[in-house]
């Protein structure tokens, strides 16, 4: 017995949502007899009501009444009881479409092409004769017609269109047979138009029913259904290639144009989707027709192998020689340019346009070889210096451990891009003089590829040779090292679990070797609001006690054991001081692993898991790998304690760093650090895309702070981290580098660069063997967005169930659809949805089978019914973090265990951090707003090749933008990475500077000198004011160097700024300036732990009783939150008090 392939549950689904929307019943199958004609089912509904689109109705009578239809659509009929004894509501006119067409590209020579017609009918058949005789005499009966209408099946109707002819212009060429429906076209010569040949003709072609519309109760009679129209050129259609940036100067339109430049659209649907035919032997396209359903398959794209490079984790972390290096990596460089060789060979060029493309291929392939070369100076570093090649070998081991504990059996590898890129990455960790210090390096891979294991590996190198090199220093290379930050608290939670498999790894490693990697453990940090863990020891001392009494949650972010995967139990967690048990003011959070085979057990690993997640734990213990949220970096100057995560120290006391925070002097027992800690020297930023519009200014503008904070002096040179960022969709990006972390543009390396064709690159390769992830779009014209989603909700889980239980392919392909995610792009379509499925998708899945011809026998051919869940797990930010954290763990339960998902109501928060391999099946409500968001969110199914991806478009043909969409399904999918918009970010613009300015200038003013930290060192700005003002260039030189800014309006923008920093500082020391007669007491901030007295200097804009703002006092606003948009917003309603009189209100 042949197995069934991959696709064949997600093609059942496909199929069965088209007989389902469209029809006929069994479309696609053989007649119940077992042949192969069409079987005239028979409807218990008009067949407009039964199904959703795919039929034209009469010119003349093309609207309803709203609320016919709102029925109609969902596919069942009203009773008196549904209706209850509410009055009826106004009914309103919408309307229903009564022609389609498409536009296609033909040849000026062109005089004639086919167009074939398919569409049914469907008929109220007369129950009895419609006459009887009687002796001589015949005698008229009134028919008695059924309720019921059976499809009539209509041969294609095939249509000679002489394109000369002005009847086809003007009244139209009547389709053969068809009692009304009509073929009119429009054409239009195109001049000079680029992309399409001189003379090329636009021609449209529109299908029109122009049948006598019949009377109420037999309106269908004179409809069509199942209709398509296809055309036919023997010579072929034209193709047009997008070529409006063929003469851009943006590089990122210029290599779109060069990579799409095989790219062609050869039809576009009218109120319809198109499908595009399969070239011949000549490669010409000979026909172009419309569908109900358009669809593309965006194939997926993989990592390249080199057998002649060692890509294993455990043979690299062996390495003990020069020569050894060179054996295992040296093809690496030389292969890749052997293949820049190659492509700099092809052709690109295409008549006028050669020049511009073949510069741009030029301009791609130098950086390719750039790429080699830096591998190449990566791989000779490890030859040449000892203690980077065991930096090196041990990340590699560390990496094993953790993928091994993973993946048990499976050898722990590198992909050849992820190896290369911790390859290039090393000249610029190793030395921080070296040039490539001041390059950002932009992992840009598709969702899924692996760029979080890329700079996990780089992180390794980092954390180890920080440790490695700082072992005879006071400081032993402690503090914290790397900063890896994003934008949602699900994603930094998701994240967590990774990361900390990778330090729980370097942990066990160190305790393997203490003398070489010193006697202190390596930690994770999670450095997140408190909506996501508590941020202070009181907090979490409460949650704990409420979690081992059982009357509250998991207070820690980890729901088991990052190393072994044993779930963490309310024993798991124990407040400490000192290493020991207290319930008396602990100063720590101690996770204990439960499993005594495990290396974190209490037993083996008496410090535990090594995680930290209590803010005040963090600044304690300064953990070397810091994951948090941009948000939080807010908070800087509002917290004098955050000035020790950027090596703001003066002494260690075994595990407790101390700063000018907690006194002066160096306690009893403590190590002097009168140098501090280093700083962080790498900085990654995952999710690039989105730092983007109001948050990504205010953290472009904060950065400018964190940038300074995270600067050191080597050799009289100031030495900044270095920065690498991650994403799957961007534009522009060394723009937006520039804007955000104040990197050159010229010094933003894409990694792996771009090839010549789209996906393409020497690491990565579009993978056209195995399925893609396959995306169908769903319109109806007339139709509620609610009826739409209804209805496929109900089609697709109910066929889901049927091929689960019923299929041929593996059940672990079967069960990827057995959880449908919906996403949406507003919280408030995403609550009405949620209240339909729980109420009437419920209902209607429980009786899916019954939605079948009244002819019909045997078992459903698509649906089984099915019993849901009776609510809908949701995943946005209204959601607490406890309820997200069950909900991902539901999420990865195949069909039929306890707690399985049927039903994923999600935000744009499922866009990130969703990373469940077991999900197949989205809904999209809506064109997302920018097609970023739509790729994020979509490639959050189909993740594996054995569970290839089925997401459905729902699409509102009443608004233009996904009108547009739909009739362009095709060629929008066919190159969407193309259509990516380019992310906005000003964080010196003047709206910004005014909600930024004085936290910023504050985040590092407060740093500035040791006597300035503390809550009362707000006093002493008189005292360093020679300190402070070397602030107030560093603004003034960022904003200078903003991208898009000519020589004088950078200069210009550069002055605005160094002077409000300058009044800043100006206002700060009017504000503080105390004497005999009028002493002053003031305190930086209500959020530092110590409060000496004196009003906060600090204030947030909707503090209830904030300073005036032209006051000195009234410069001080600064947020606690980079968001433009709170979750919650208060509105509170002031009465004034005062006198009021009428009669100078007017009317009033």
């Amino acid at each position: 017995m042949t197995a069934a392939p991959v696709t064949s549950s997600r093609d059942h689904l496909v199929r069965a949502l088209e007989a389902d929307l469209v029809g006929p019943f069994r479309r696609g199958l053989p007649a119940p007899d077992g042949t192969s004609g069409d079987f005239a089912e028979e409807l218990k509904l008009p067949p407009s009501r039964w199904y959703l689109t795919g039929f034209l109705v009469p010119e003349e009578s093309a609207d309803e009444d709203e609320e016919s239809l709102e029925e109609l659509a969902l596919g069942e009929d009203r009773t008196d009881e549904d209706a209850g004894d509410a009055p009826p509501e106004p009914k309103r006119k919408v309307f229903l479409p009564s022609s389609f067409g498409l536009t296609v590209y033909v040849p000026p020579e062109t005089t004639s092409l086919e167009a074939v017609v398919c569409y049914a009918n469907y008929e109220r058949p007369d129950e009895e004769p419609a006459s009887s005789a009687l002796g001589d005499k015949v005698s008229r009966k009134k028919p008695k017609v059924s309720p019921n209408w059976r499809r009539i099946a209509v041969e294609p109707a095939r249509v000679l269109l002489d394109l000369k002819s002005p009847q086809l212009y003007d009244g139209g060429v009547p389709v053969p047979e068809s009692r009304g429906l009509v073929l009119v076209a429009m054409r239009e010569p195109v001049k000079a138009a680029l992309g399409l040949p001189d003379g090329t003709v636009v021609l449209s072609i529109f299908l029109v029913n122009r049948r006598t519309p019949e009377a109420r109760g037999f309106r269908d009679a004179a409809y069509v259904f199942q209709v398509s129209l296809e055309l036919h050129l023997a010579t072929g259609f034209i193709g047009r290639t997008d070529t409006t940036h063929i003469h851009s100067r943006e590089a990122d339109e210029a290599i779109a144009d060069l990579q799409y430049r095989g790219t062609s659209e050869y039809g576009v649907g009218h109120g319809v989707g198109v499908l595009v035919g399969d070239p011949d032997a000549h490669g010409k396209v000979t026909t172009v027709s419309t569908t109900w359903i358009p669809r593309y398959e965006v194939r997926r794209v993989i990592a390249r192998d080199e057998p002649s490079v060692v890509i294993s984790m455990e043979r690299l972390a062996e390495i003990q020689s020069a020569e050894e290096v060179e054996e295992c990596l040296s093809a690496l460089p030389a292969k890749y340019s052997e293949w820049v060789a190659q492509q700099r060979a092809v052709q690109v060029a295409q008549g006028a346009h050669d020049a511009e493309r073949s510069k741009t291929q030029e301009l791609l392939l130098d950086r390719a070889e750039q790429a080699s070369e830096r591998i190449r100076a990566g791989i000779q570093l490890l030859r040449d210096q000892d203690d980077v090649r065991e930096a090196f070998c041990l990340a590699n081991r560390a990496m094993a451990m953790a993928a091994r504990k993973k993946r048990p059996g499976v050898e722990p590898s590198w992909r050849l891009f992820q190896l290369a890129f911790v390859l290039l990455s090393l000249p610029g960790l190793s030395d921080p003089l070296h040039p490539d210090r001041e390059r950002a390096e932009l992992i840009f891979f598709p969702t899924g590829g692996g760029k979080t294991e890329a700079y996990l590996g780089v992180i390794a190198v980092t954390l180890l040779l920080r440790r490695i090199r700082g072992q005879g220093a006071p400081h032993r290379g402690l503090g914290v090292a790397v900063v890896l930050r994003y934008t949602l608290r699900l994603l930094t939670l998701d994240q967590l679990s990774r990361a900390a498999a990778l330090i729980c790894a370097l942990e066990i490693l160190r305790r393997g070797d203490p003398r070489r990697l010193g006697p202190e453990r390596f930690a994770v940090g999670l450095w997140v609001g408190s909506s996501a863990t508590a941020n202070t020891m009181a907090a979490v001392q409460k949650l704990v006690t409420s979690y081992q009494a059982k009357t509250g949650g998991n207070p820690a972010p980890l729901t088991a054991c990052p190393w072994c995967g044993t779930d963490l139990r309310p024993s798991s967690l124990s407040l400490r001081t000192d290493g020991k048990i207290t319930s008396k003011n602990p100063e720590e959070v101690h996770i204990g692993c439960q499993n005594d085979a495990c290396e974190f057990v209490a037993a083996k690993n008496p410090d535990g898991i090594p995680v930290v997640f209590v803010d005040e734990q963090v600044y304690r213990e300064l953990p070397c790998f810091l994951i948090g949220t941009v948000d939080k970096f807010a908070m800087v100057p509002w917290r004098g304690e955050t000035g020790k995560l950027f090596g703001k120290v003066t002494s260690r006391k075994g595990r407790q760093f101390l700063s000018s925070m907690d006194g002066k002097e160096t306690p009893k027992g403590a190590t002097a650090l009168p140098e501090g800690n280093w700083p962080p020297e790498l900085v990654v930023q995952d999710e690039l895309h989105l730092i983007s519009g109001p948050l990504g200014t205010m953290v472009g503008l904060y950065e400018t702070a964190l940038d300074e904070l995270c600067a050191r002096t080597v050799d009289g040179k100031k030495v900044r981290p270095k920065v690498i960022a991650a994403t799957a969709t961007v534009r522009r990006a060394a723009e937006q580098i520039q804007a955000l972390f104040g990197r050159d543009k010229t010094q933003v390396a894409v990694f792996p660069p771009p090839g010549i064709d789209a996906m393409e690159t020497y690491f990565s390769q579009v993978d056209r063997e195995s399925p893609g992830r396959l995306y169908l779009g769903v319109a109806a014209q007339g139709r509620s967005m609610k009826a739409i989603l209804l209805r496929v909700y109900r089609a697709l889980l109910a066929a889901a169930h049927h091929e689960f239980l019923h299929g041929a392919s593996p059940e672990r392909t079967r069960d990827a659809y057995t959880t449908l995610v919906g996403y949406f792009n507003s919280l408030r379509e995403l609550g009405g949805m949620r209240r339909i499925v729980e109420d009437e998708l419920i209902t209607r899945l429980e009786k899916a089978e019954t939605f079948a011809p009244l002819n019909h026998r045997g078992p459903h051919p698509w649906f089984t019914n099915q019993r849901i869940g009776s609510d809908a797990v949701e995943l946005t930010s209204r959601e607490k973090t406890e309820r997200i954290t069950e909900a991902k763990a539901r999420l990865a339960l195949p069909s039929g265990e306890k707690g399985h998902v049927d039903v994923l109501l999600a935000s744009n928060m499922i866009s990130v951090g969703v990373d469940i391999d077991r999900l197949g099946l989205m809904v999209v409500a809506g064109q997302p707003k920018t097609t970023a968001e739509y790729i994020q969110a979509s490639s959050r199914v189909g993740r594996q090749v054995d569970r290839p991806g089925l997401v459905v478009t729902c699409l509102n043909i009443h608004k233009p933008r996904d009108r547009s969409h739909y009739e362009r399904f095709v060629h929008y999918h066919n190159s969407f990475y193309r259509y990516v918009e380019a992310t906005s970010v000003t964080p010196f613009s003047g709206p910004a500077l005014d909600r930024g300015l004085a936290g910023a200038f504050m985040s590092i003013a407060r740093f500035k000198h040791p006597e300035l930290t503390p809550p009362a060192g707000v006093m002493h700005v008189a005292k360093h004011r020679k300190a402070l003002e070397e602030v107030i260039p560093v603004f003034g030189l960022r904003a200078e160097d903003q991208p898009h800014l000519d020589q004088d309006a950078a200069s210009k923008l550069k002055l605005e700024v160094e002077n409000r920093a300058k009044n800043l500082l100006d206002a700060w020391q009017t504000v503080v300036r105390s004497t005999d007669e009028e002493p002053v007491k003031r305190r930086y901030s209500r959020f530092d732990k110590d409060k000496p007295g004196g009003a906060p200097l600090l204030y947030q804009p909707l503090d209830v009783n904030p300073p005036p703002r032209n006051s000195p006092d009234g410069k001080f606003s600064a947020p606690t939150s980079m968001r433009d948009v709170e979750p919650t917003a208060h509105l509170w309603v002031t009465t004034i008090v005062g006198h009021f009189d009428a009669k100078d209100s007017g009317d009033a």
